[in-house]
């Protein structure tokens, strides 16, 4: 979407084709599913042929793996209920989830946000049999907006400034977590229960790992 609102979708070979109606955010999971909301913070699915209305208001909607999720203006939380798993269903009501946010990501088994102070947050407990999860566990650091996609997560900083980030072995079941019990190779040495935290150094930003609580060695550059 750009600045007036207009929607483009990308046909390849430096093509936009026009897309009917007006979006201030959008979002396109990984099997083509189209949600957006508008400048009035209506609520908006694209059907393959038109936009079909859907209930409620929110400022920023994604969608993904894990169902669509919404924050309104009053950065309030809500799950669409039906959509887990990245179906293509408008779903069918909204269920408030505890806590606060401004900005939110669906990935799979997990959820990914930030709030108005720009911390960072991801959902914990979730599955197909519990999809809005069991609570939020804090990650330190401070961005002011994020996006997951696979096992990398996105986001910039207060500054501007791009952070990206691997996320290990997401699990299957009720207890994924940001920080993961499965093995994940990292170059030629396998690592447990591997941490990841944002750090600076030098002029460059790294992407961090431990294996305890305090030791952390850098594993890649982060543009």
């Amino acid at each position: 979407v750009n600045k007036h609102g207009h929607i483009y979708r990308y046909r390849g070979g430096n093509r936009w084709q026009r897309i009917p109606g007006l979006l201030t955010n959008l979002d396109v999971s990984d099997s083509g599913h189209v949600w957006g909301v508008n400048r009035g913070g209506s609520i908006y699915r694209w059907t393959g042929r038109n936009w079909q209305h859907i209930g409620g208001r929110a400022k920023q909607v994604t969608v993904g793996p894990s169902g669509v999720w919404v924050v309104n203006r009053a950065d309030n939380i809500y799950y669409r209920r039906g959509t887990y798993g990245d179906k293509n269903t408008a779903g069918s009501g909204w269920t408030h989830i505890p806590g606060k946010l401004k900005w939110i990501s669906s990935g799979s088994n997990i959820v990914v946000g930030v709030n108005r102070g720009n911390s960072i947050f991801y959902r914990k407990g979730m599955s197909a049999s519990r999809p809005t999860g069991t609570g939020w566990v804090h990650i330190p650091g401070k961005l002011m907006m994020i996006e997951i996609y696979g096992d990398q997560v996105v986001g910039t900083n207060p500054g501007n400034v791009i952070f990206k980030c691997p996320v290990f072995g997401v699990s299957t079941t009720t207890t994924t977590k940001m920080r993961p019990s499965r093995t994940k190779v990292v170059g030629k040495t396998t690592y447990r229960r591997i941490r990841v935290r944002w750090s600076q150094r030098n002029g460059m930003y790294l992407a961090g790992y431990s294996k305890g609580k305090h030791k952390y060695r850098s594993l890649k550059a982060a543009a």
